[in-house]
Formats: C-alpha cells, structure tokens, sequence
C-alpha cells in the first residue's frame, strides 16, 4: 500500500506489527495519545506494517500532500515534524541497542517507564492504574522475550514494591523506584 499520510493517536491506542514471512508478528511499538506513526515508511512509500486500534481510539489522519503545502506556509509546523522524526529515530535507536544490551529485567523496566511517561496523566486520574490496551504476549514480543519470562520480570517488580501486577492492568506503586536508572550489564 502507498504511503499517503501520518498519523497521530489523539486518544487511545495502536499497536504496530509486522507481519513476518512465516506468518507469525513483530511488534514493532506502541503508541498512544500524542504519539504519531508512519513517518519510517515515508522514504518507501510503502506501509511496513500494520497499524490496529487496541482500545476506542480517535486518529487523526494528516494526508502528505496537504502536509507538504502547509509546512511550506508554516515554517514551525515542519520544524516540529523534524524534531518528531528525529525524536523517534532516537528512541529507535536506543531501542535496538537496549535490546542487545539490557538484562530482560531492564527491558521490562524501560517499557514500563516509557508507558508511565506517555500515559502519566491517565495513571494520575486512575489512582496510578494502567488497563493495558495490548496483550502481555504482545509486550513479551516487543521486549524480544517469552511471556513467561515477562511474566517472571513482572513478578520481582511486584515483590520490590514498584508495580501490582494485573491481568488487564498495571498498577503503578513507587514511580520514583521505576524511574530510577536502568542498570547495564558489565
């Protein structure tokens, strides 16, 4: 499919998967309220991936030609757009080195302070509960482990005090001990 638009998740969210050769997925992110998709397909002009709704979400929808007209009468609307892409190039990049890198433990800690920080008014208003809109197999998948793995490292952050652990939520405890620094390994 041609790319013709980005898009940005005004409430909700979307899961993006890739579906692989075999017929299996990747997940490839999650996104929600703010967050804005489809700018890694721009140079290829073709969708890598599928993008699905995981909960009531509202979309907007912004079509590249009418982008392109409007960055060139409002110079801060494509410097914003830049610093989104290049934002998300870094958090990619960050993304794929943390993998390689971080014990299964810290990988569950960052997703879960990513979530916490793009969600933090939510949690706020709910008495620091998370529903999770995506499966945890979905997560263990993103996070490059098994769902029992994920379920181990979901686990010991509950016995330290950081998180409950639901079957359709998280209950977020002590923010500051999640959002302390992730360890690398030596």
């Amino acid at each position: 499919m041609s790319v013709r638009s980005i898009f940005v998740v005004r409430s909700g969210a979307v899961i993006i998967k890739k579906t692989l050769d075999w017929g299996g997925y990747h997940v490839e992110g999650f996104y929600f309220s703010g967050g804005m998709f489809g700018l890694d397909s721009l140079d290829d002009r073709i969708q890598g991936y599928d993008a699905i709704a995981l909960a009531e979400t509202e979309i907007c929808q912004i079509p590249l030609k009418q982008f392109e007209e409007l960055s060139t009468s409002v110079p801060r609307l494509q410097q914003l757009f830049v610093s989104e892409l290049a934002n998300q190039i870094r958090q990619k990049t960050d993304r794929l080195y943390n993998e390689r890198h971080l014990i299964a433990e810290n990988r569950v800690r960052l997703f879960l302070k990513e979530t916490f920080e793009c969600n933090r008014e939510q949690i706020k208003s709910n008495n620091g509960k998370f529903p999770l809109p995506m499966t945890k197999v979905d997560i263990a998948l993103y996070l490059g482990m098994t769902p029992e793995s994920l379920s181990r490292r979901l686990t010991k952050l509950q016995s330290q005090g950081v998180i409950h652990n639901h079957k359709r939520y998280i209950e977020f405890c002590d923010a500051k001990k999640l959002m302390l620094s992730i360890a690398k390994p030596c």
